[in-house]
């Protein structure tokens, strides 16, 4: 059985993934994509090859251009969808990615972790000099989405925004993102963006070694506060 999950909550696809995976005896990555290994893995499980979960992470990642998978990545899809008697699962953080899923297993079970657009609303009201509606909208994410994915989200948006500034940004954007990314960035002094990336960082270094006494709301309303 082929299935999916996709989207930006990475918090609650990482809680569900770990209740999933204990209906299985044996959870198998696989991270060599090369066509010939991954039939070689798959065709030979042996007994019980029921119990064993095969998970693929974000697999089209550096993988299409111009509309078009790779050659090496359009032979591993057509061996998996010859497998599709196994337990095998994807986990795809880029919800645009569905369609390519869909193409080569049209029948693939699939599961959404969809963030709010509040949040996103959220992202794109940080920029300095927009105090009162960037607090407003942090409050509203708070309702249906983590501290800590918000967290995630703006550290990531920080680097888009860095990477933007430096001409370094990699990876197949959609203009209309390019360009608010573009736009954004230009409401920041360079060192102002490091400084407060920095102070992110920092904080998740803190809260992983147990010296950090905030917790990752207050983190993010001083964030919020000193630097808007």
């Amino acid at each position: 059985m082929l299935q999916l999950f996709y989207g930006r909550d990475s918090l609650r696809m990482d809680e569900y993934y770990l209740e999933f995976r204990k209906n299985y005896s044996e959870i198998v990555p696989i991270e060599n994509l090369f066509p010939q290994t991954v039939e070689e893995k798959l065709g030979t499980t042996g007994l019980f090859s029921e119990k064993k979960l095969f998970v693929f992470k974000n697999i089209f990642a550096k993988q299409i251009r111009l509309g078009k998978v790779s050659q090496n990545l359009d032979q591993l899809l057509k061996v998996l969808a010859r497998f599709s008697d196994r337990a095998i699962l994807f986990i795809e953080e880029d919800e645009k990615k569905l369609k390519y899923y869909k193409q080569y297993f049209p029948n693939i079970l699939t599961k959404e972790f969809k963030v709010s657009q509040v949040l996103f609303t959220f992202l794109d009201s940080f920029k300095p000099g927009n105090f009162a509606d960037c607090f407003r909208y942090w409050q509203k994410a708070q309702l249906t989405d983590a501290p800590e994915l918000i967290f995630f989200l703006l550290k990531r948006r920080l680097r888009e925004l860095l990477a933007v500034r430096q001409n370094e940004l990699r990876g197949n954007y959609q203009p209309w993102y390019l360009a608010k990314l573009k736009s954004q960035s230009q409401a920041f002094e360079t060192a102002k963006l490091l400084k407060i990336y920095h102070s992110l960082f920092n904080f998740e270094v803190g809260q992983k070694q147990g010296i950090q006494p905030l917790k990752v709301s207050q983190a993010l309303e001083t964030i919020i506060a000193l630097n808007l």
